[in-house]
């Protein structure tokens, strides 16, 4: 630390293992990534201690939400390369897989930051049923 004007200043150098200032209170660095100040962050952003959840009830939902969507990584590839059909489509199977999770993952993220609603998207199967039967 580097005293100035009576503050200490952080600057990150090599030995400086305690990280407390000369007062006892955490450097700035470890203030401003605090488990208080991230979590805070969060529900200023989202919400979630109003609603009576938690980081924790809210990370065990995304995977629960992800475990359960889960197979449309694979069916919607399988559905649009034909694998799935008997029928080529001339579509790979790897790029649509990709497709998909970038699909899945904009959506949901979207869904996420622009509405406040904790809800998973991904293409729908019914409609691409609905397409690749009729073709």
């Amino acid at each position: 630390m580097l005293k100035s004007r009576g503050r200490s200043v952080y600057r990150g150098g090599l030995g400086e293992s305690s990280g407390l200032s000369a007062g006892g209170r955490a450097s700035a660095p470890e203030q401003i990534f605090s488990a208080y100040n991230m979590n805070s962050f969060l529900d200023r952003c989202f919400h979630y201690s109003a609603l009576g959840s938690s980081v924790k009830t809210e990370i065990i939902a995304g995977f629960s939400t992800f475990a359960a969507m889960a197979y449309i990584i694979c069916i919607q590839p399988a559905l649009f390369s034909g694998q799935m059909t008997g029928a080529a489509t001339g579509m790979p199977f790897g790029p649509l897989v990709t497709t998909t999770c970038i699909a899945s993952a904009f959506g949901t993220i979207l869904m996420g930051i622009l509405s406040n609603y904790p809800i998973g998207l991904a293409p729908g199967m019914g409609t691409n049923f609905l397409s690749c039967s009729a073709s």
